[in-house]
Protein backbone atom coordinates (compact mmCIF):
# COMPACT_ATOMS: atom_id res chain seq x y z
CA UNK A 1 0.00 0.00 0.00
CA UNK A 2 0.91 3.71 -0.58
CA UNK A 3 -0.32 6.87 0.05
CA UNK A 4 0.57 10.11 -1.53
CA UNK A 5 -1.92 11.93 0.70
CA UNK A 6 -4.80 11.92 -2.05
CA UNK A 7 -4.46 8.39 -3.93
CA UNK A 8 -4.17 5.64 -1.98
CA UNK A 9 -2.77 2.50 -4.15
CA UNK A 10 -3.39 -1.37 -3.07
CA UNK A 11 -2.37 -4.72 -4.18
CA UNK A 12 -5.13 -7.34 -4.64
CA UNK A 13 -5.40 -10.63 -4.75
CA UNK A 14 -8.54 -12.89 -6.02
CA UNK A 15 -8.94 -16.49 -5.96
CA UNK A 16 -5.57 -17.71 -5.58
CA UNK A 17 -1.76 -16.43 -5.88
CA UNK A 18 -1.19 -15.81 -9.62
CA UNK A 19 -4.10 -13.33 -9.58
CA UNK A 20 -2.97 -10.30 -8.12
CA UNK A 21 -3.92 -6.50 -9.55
CA UNK A 22 -3.48 -3.12 -8.40
CA UNK A 23 -6.16 -0.86 -7.32
CA UNK A 24 -6.26 3.08 -6.42
CA UNK A 25 -8.35 5.17 -4.81
CA UNK A 26 -8.79 9.05 -5.32
CA UNK A 27 -9.79 11.05 -2.39
CA UNK A 28 -10.51 13.90 -4.56
CA UNK A 29 -12.53 12.52 -6.53
CA UNK A 30 -13.95 9.85 -4.18
CA UNK A 31 -13.31 6.96 -6.68
CA UNK A 32 -11.59 4.06 -7.18
CA UNK A 33 -9.69 2.39 -10.50
CA UNK A 34 -8.32 -0.84 -11.22
CA UNK A 35 -5.26 -0.60 -12.72
CA UNK A 36 -5.36 -4.09 -14.24
CA UNK A 37 -8.07 -6.70 -16.31
CA UNK A 38 -7.20 -9.65 -13.57
CA UNK A 39 -11.08 -8.03 -12.07
CA UNK A 40 -12.46 -8.20 -15.23
CA UNK A 41 -11.90 -11.50 -15.37
CA UNK A 42 -13.28 -12.53 -12.02
CA UNK A 43 -16.93 -12.72 -10.69
CA UNK A 44 -18.44 -9.32 -9.99
CA UNK A 45 -18.67 -9.33 -6.29
CA UNK A 46 -14.39 -9.53 -6.29
CA UNK A 47 -15.45 -5.96 -7.68
CA UNK A 48 -17.83 -5.31 -5.65
CA UNK A 49 -15.99 -6.61 -2.15
CA UNK A 50 -12.91 -4.38 -2.90
CA UNK A 51 -14.74 -0.93 -3.60
CA UNK A 52 -17.37 -1.28 -0.19
CA UNK A 53 -14.13 -1.81 1.24
CA UNK A 54 -12.18 1.03 -0.24
CA UNK A 55 -15.55 3.24 0.72
CA UNK A 56 -16.19 2.37 4.16
CA UNK A 57 -11.71 3.04 4.76
CA UNK A 58 -12.68 6.34 2.87
CA UNK A 59 -15.50 7.31 4.79
CA UNK A 60 -13.77 6.73 8.10
CA UNK A 61 -10.53 8.18 6.58
CA UNK A 62 -8.75 5.14 8.01
CA UNK A 63 -6.98 3.59 5.12
CA UNK A 64 -5.55 0.44 6.47
CA UNK A 65 -1.88 -1.20 5.53
CA UNK A 66 -3.54 -4.32 5.16
CA UNK A 67 -6.83 -4.99 4.88
CA UNK A 68 -9.03 -8.80 3.80
CA UNK A 69 -11.90 -9.05 2.31
CA UNK A 70 -13.54 -11.94 2.98
CA UNK A 71 -15.92 -13.48 0.20
CA UNK A 72 -17.98 -16.80 0.33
Amino acid sequence: MSDDGDVVLYQYQVENEEKKGQVTYSRTHKGFKFLDTIIEESPRMYHNGIGMALFKMAKANDFKKYYVVAMF
